[in-house]
């Protein structure tokens, strides 16, 4: 989508707020359906049923495209759509789908991608409403199924609710604006298509008329697409990409980059390895990091067996532990603990701790109190600040809550955790699990504040919970709230609070992948980005495979998430000793270093049922490694200097060569092999196998230079289009291409979709149905009379899926080039040939020229044995009879030629007779005209090879199937043995229709 400025963002808050107030659930009805199966109307969807196994759309099968198109009763605004579902699991729920919408039915966009969970419990999905910082409207909402849980299943919909605004007074001027920017959208693939095909003069002559109203460009990508493609001037271009680089243009292309993570053991020095020298195997731990002093703090944790009080501080810079306690209980600070929560003050050089989990059934009274406490780094001294935070207007004693800190404001918040409660309360609802809500301590005052409970009728509040996630974003004033469970209830949501007005607001886009519980979560301020690494997962079985470990990434600029790395137990062995990363685990502790760009992971339960005791204690670095400035920059000059090296290969190859050796050599990266073969390769280009051809070097493009067009413009229009794709969307052409709207095929009956009208008399009756139109095959012959459109649109529907191979791969332009290599270019790619070559050149003149001389020779004789080859083959074929047996016998006779397994492929009931009919055709005209050449069929399908295997058994023809080097296409080859073919012989067609299919 494309990026909005500071003004967009602060009218689409604007207009978030309006849209609360009036959002309503939308009216509609059903437009087109693809099929239905049975009783199983579209009307079902529109009411909310759970326990009418019946009260559902399903589709008439699996096999795409199958949809539901939902009219609303007038333009809305449409904001969201929520799927209700059976009050059981069911194999028909859809496990992936997509929602698309528009003012008509005829013309889309995609809305979201999703899928639902295979449970009773209805979901509600935000849809996409804003392009460019304006909200638009949808007449039409399309459902497109895409995968249903159980396999080969068809797909089923329950029930389907709309919400959004249909206000006229907001529509309208959404609507004006929506058609506006289709008509300049509409311009600006014009000026693209226009500029690209060198139509400079209607280029200049509409972007003249409608620049006032239109921006194609920003001047800057203009200023590049001048100098790289009219003039020519590389040298320019990478000190003009060199420049915006430093200006941070391409900042958003490489925070889209993916990470790369760096796992790397932190092992204690030799005097360090005895177990009393470091912290011991522990999880529910708690750790945080001065980023000053370059130290990590850890304190307490369970150790499979108890509680621990331990205190002890890791240096960054010298790789070790220092104990700071070994009972802090002891020193006057806190009582053994675990599953409570430290946070630190770095500027004041203090750690504040809370909370701990605590058996209710193995605890005194006295236990119950929340005890707060803070410990100073400078005097090493623990200081209880209160004994009981309930009495004093905090929480109460709370675990698996979430603690952070505002320096700058001296406050810390806590939020969320479970609250523990005392048997002897006098409690009946002890059973009933209780959660802390959203408190504030202010440091400087020694006071608590409650900011939201968990109801607050008169204020937006967040559900308590625990295993969540909170951080503090010191440069904008914010808290991060997200994920966490409640029960069995799993959250998916994320808020921010904004701590100096007392705002909260839900990101609705910002939906939390399932990561499970006890995850752990870092911010960086600087690049804006939040790291989770996830936890226990709720559907966590009892087998030791069941425990993953993933990190997130979410960009707070582009509310996006991106998992960049995943591990399972599957891959490890936690009793290996040489681990290149560490095994999954949970209950763990991560920090990270934002001015190192460092996490810092501790401890954790790995989470075996055979030892559920078993604690780690093994300590890692993780590094994130993306593309740099400097690496991007270097494939910027790569890209560009290697247009300009094919450009001087066209021209004169010495000049190329000595490039290829200086400039194009500096900007190779020739650690990595992949650029080290590219390197070669280009080497390679400059000894072509065909020497005549006008486009040596010349790289190969989708486009084809034409008389009028300037030379090399073709090949430079396409580096710009990839160098256009570094800079942010609101600066560059439109992504899109006006030829990708043109239709190449139009349907038999004049409609641009296979759909079924669905027009019910009531929401229950069910209606005519009628079978998915398809396009017809162009030879027009094969279909079986008196079957009417209906069984013509099946048999094409079958040709299709026919068509797809099991190994297709999508096709590039090299599928249809033949691909040749000549012999320098081989000594590039293959060592030994190199070594031959080497040997030859070190010969003296005398021996080369006694080698080139056997050589020849060696060809003559081959040239010799090639002729006598074919005279053999000549005079073979004339011994044989004259007659082709294509004269002699007949139809049932030819059948019986062809092999068993081929004749039982005829005896199906639905076959495309259409593809045997044309290419029997084919090759019966092709050997009728020569009969001594040999034919080779262009790429088939596996159903296609089989029938012209049959067509050639039945017409005594030689079939032999072919592999083009390492591609996947595959073709045939066939040739006639005898002199001579009956070109009016019997037909394999004729025979299946009349004599095999009327059986």
């Amino acid at each position: 989508m494309r990026s909005v400025d500071a003004c967009s963002r602060h009218s689409i808050c604007c207009w978030s707020d309006l849209r609360h107030t009036m959002e309503k659930v939308l009216k509609y009805t059903i437009h087109k359906c693809s099929s239905f199966s049975g009783s199983y109307a579209p009307g079902n969807i529109m009411e909310n049923k759970p326990i009418d196994q019946s009260s559902r759309w399903s589709s008439d099968s699996n096999s795409p495209p199958q949809f539901l198109v939902l009219k609303l009763e007038k333009p809305a605004i449409v904001k969201s759509i929520l799927f209700g579902k059976f009050e059981k699991t069911h194999v028909c729920n859809l496990k992936k789908f997509k929602v698309l919408g528009g003012l008509s039915d005829e013309h889309m966009i995609e809305l979201l991608e999703k899928g639902l969970r295979n449970d009773s419990s209805p979901e509600s999905f935000r849809l996409k409403h804003v392009i460019s910082g304006h909200v638009f409207p949808c007449r039409f909402i399309k459902i497109v199924p895409l995968q249903s849980w159980g396999p080969s299943f068809n797909y089923s919909i329950w029930y389907v609710e709309l919400h959004g605004i249909d206000d006229w007074d907001v529509v309208k001027p959404s609507m004006n604006w929506y058609n506006t920017y289709r008509e300049d959208e509409a311009v600006r693939l014009c000026l693209k298509h226009f500029r690209q095909q060198n139509y400079m003069d209607v280029f200049h002559a509409l972007r003249k008329h409608t620049k006032a109203r239109v921006q194609f460009e920003d001047p800057l990508l203009s200023e590049l697409h001048k100098l790289l493609v009219v003039d020519g001037d590389f040298d320019r271009c990478e000190q003009l990409l060199a420049e915006l680089l430093e200006k941070g243009i391409f900042s958003s292309y490489l925070s889209r980059q993916e990470y790369q993570p760096v796992w790397e053991r932190l092992t204690p020095p030799l005097k360090e390895m005895n177990s009393s020298m470091r912290p011991g195997m522990r999880g529910g731990h708690q750790m945080c990091i001065d980023v000053k002093s370059e130290t990590i703090y850890l304190f307490a944790g369970w150790d499979g067996i108890q509680d621990l009080s331990d205190f002890w501080a890791y240096s960054i810079p010298d790789k070790s532990w220092i104990c700071l306690s070994r009972d802090t209980e002891a020193d006057g600070g806190p009582s053994p603990r675990s599953c409570h929560k430290v946070c630190l003050d770095p500027e004041r050089k203090q750690i504040f701790t809370l909370g701990r989990y605590i058996d209710a059934n193995t605890q005194g009274p006295k236990s119950f109190q929340s005890d707060f406490y803070m410990y100073d780094i400078e005097s090493r001294k623990w200081v209880l600040i209160m004994d009981d935070t309930l009495s004093m207007g905090g929480p109460p004693l709370i675990f698996d809550h979430q603690m952070c800190m505002d320096v700058e404001g001296r406050c810390i918040y806590v939020f969320g955790g479970r609250v523990v409660q005392s048997p002897e309360s006098g409690n009946e609802a002890t059973t009933e699990a209780l959660y802390s809500g959203l408190y504030a301590y202010h440091v400087s005052t020694n006071t608590w504040r409650k900011i939201r409970d968990e109801v607050s009728p008169e204020r937006m509040s967040i559900r308590p919970r625990s295993g969540h996630s909170m951080l503090f974003h010191p440069t904008k004033r914010e808290l991060y709230i997200f994920a966490g469970q409640r029960s069995k209830e799993y959250f998916k949501d994320f808020y921010i609070y904004k701590v100096d007005t007392d705002g909260l607001e839900e990101v609705e886009e910002a939906e939390v992948p399932l990561t499970g519980v006890t995850q752990r979560a870092t911010l960086d301020p600087e690049l804006n980005e939040i790291h989770m690494l996830s936890g226990l997962s709720k559907e966590k079985d009892k087998r030791w495979n069941g425990v993953r470990n993933s990190l997130w990434v979410f960009d707070l600029s582009e509310n996006r998430w991106s998992c960049v790395y995943k591990n399972d137990a599957s891959n490890q062995a936690l009793s290996d000793k040489i681990q290149k990363e560490p095994c999954p685990r949970y209950a763990h502790q991560l920090v990270y270093d934002e001015v190192h760009k460092i996490h810092y992971l501790f401890g954790g339960n790995p989470g075996r049922p055979c030892l559920p005791k078993l604690r780690l204690d093994d300590f890692w670095s993780l590094h994130l490694s993306r593309l740099s400035k400097e690496q991007l920059l270097r494939k910027c000059r790569f890209l560009i200097r290697k247009q300009r090296f094919h450009e001087l290969a066209s021209e004169n190859t010495v000049s190329a060569l000595m490039y290829l050796q200086t400039s194009l050599a500096e900007v190779i990266d020739h650690s990595v092999n992949e650029n080290i073969t590219e390197f070669h390769q280009l080497a390679a280009s400059l000894f072509p196998s065909t020497p005549e051809s006008d486009d040596i070097g010349q790289q190969p493009t989708i486009f084809q230079e034409e008389v009028n067009t300037p030379a090399h413009f073709r090949s430079r229009t396409a580096l710009y289009d990839s160098l256009v794709l570094l800079f942010p969307e609101e600066m560059t052409q439109p992504k899109g291409n006006l030829v990708d709207l043109i239709s190449m095929l139009e349907s038999e009956d004049g409609d641009a979709e296979s759909e079924l009208l669905y027009i019910p008399s009531t929401p229950r009756i069910r209606t005519r149905r009628h079978r998915v139109h398809t396009y017809a095959h162009p030879s027009g012959v094969g279909s079986t009379t008196g079957r009417g459109k209906r069984g013509r649109r099946y048999d094409n529907a079958m040709y299709l899926i026919n068509l797809i191979d099991d190994d297709f791969e999508e096709l590039d332009i090299h599928h249809f080039i033949e691909g040749s290599a000549s012999g320098f270019a081989l000594l590039f790619q293959k060592h030994d040939l190199m070594e031959a070559w080497n040997h030859f050149v070190d010969l003296g003149e005398e021996e080369q020229m006694e080698m080139l001389g056997m050589q020849k020779k060696r060809k003559s004789s081959d040239g010799e044995s090639h002729h006598e080859r074919r005279n053999v083959r000549k005079s073979s074929s004339e011994d044989k009879t004259a007659n082709h047996p294509g004269y002699m016998g007949g139809e049932a006779e030819a059948y019986l030629r062809i092999n068993q397994s081929l004749r039982t492929l005829f005896h199906r009931r639905h076959l495309p007779l259409g593809i045997l009919a044309e290419l029997e055709e084919e090759v019966v005209d092709f050997f009728g005209e020569s009969p001594m050449d040999v034919y080779v069929s262009r790429a088939l399908s596996p159903l296609q090879r089989s029938f012209l295997h049959a067509i050639c058994q039945f017409h005594c023809l030689c079939a032999n199937s072919l592999e083009s080097g390492d591609s996947p296409v595959r073709m045939m080859q066939v040739d006639n043995p005898y002199l001579n073919f009956p070109c009016n012989c019997c037909r394999l067609l004729n025979y299946v229709e009349t004599k095999v299919r009327a059986k």
